[in-house]
């Protein structure tokens, strides 16, 4: 995945490029990675962010899910983390973002997108009890 292609294409649809948007999209691909999603229109791909945000745009677009889907739930707690869940193979991965200065913006899209994961966020285990 071209990392800077899929910001570029979130940022047309989002109207405009920032820092929540990348963060967005970084952790969309880190989720693809970690949750071994092969494909993004089966309808398994499933995420639960707890933040409102730029963020959002940069899932829906990199991770293909929506609310109109039921593929994307808002759960509110104003912190900064985002649950994925890949319900085809039962893995899961909840991503917190890690404090950055955003003084100089072009600086912090760049680090968000190209620093290692664990630079960008902190990685914690997670559970979706659904009655499937």
């Amino acid at each position: 995945m071209d990392i800077m292609e899929e910001y570029r294409k979130a940022g047309e649809k989002h109207g405009h490029l920032c820092p929540g948007l990348a963060i967005g999209v970084r952790a969309a691909s880190i989720a693809i990675e970690k949750l071994e999603i092969s494909d993004l229109n089966n309808g398994c791909n499933f995420c639960m962010p707890e933040c409102e945000g730029c963020f959002i745009d940069g899932i829906k677009s990199v991770l293909n899910v929506s609310q109109e889907q039921g593929t994307l739930i808002q759960h509110t707690t104003g912190t900064p983390v985002f649950n994925f869940y890949n319900l085809a193979n039962g893995k899961s991965v909840r991503l917190r973002i890690r404090a950055r200065d955003l003084t100089d913006k072009e600086k912090a899209i760049r680090e968000i997108l190209t620093l290692a994961p664990e630079e960008v966020f902190d990685e914690e285990p997670v559970e979706l009890d659904l009655p499937l």
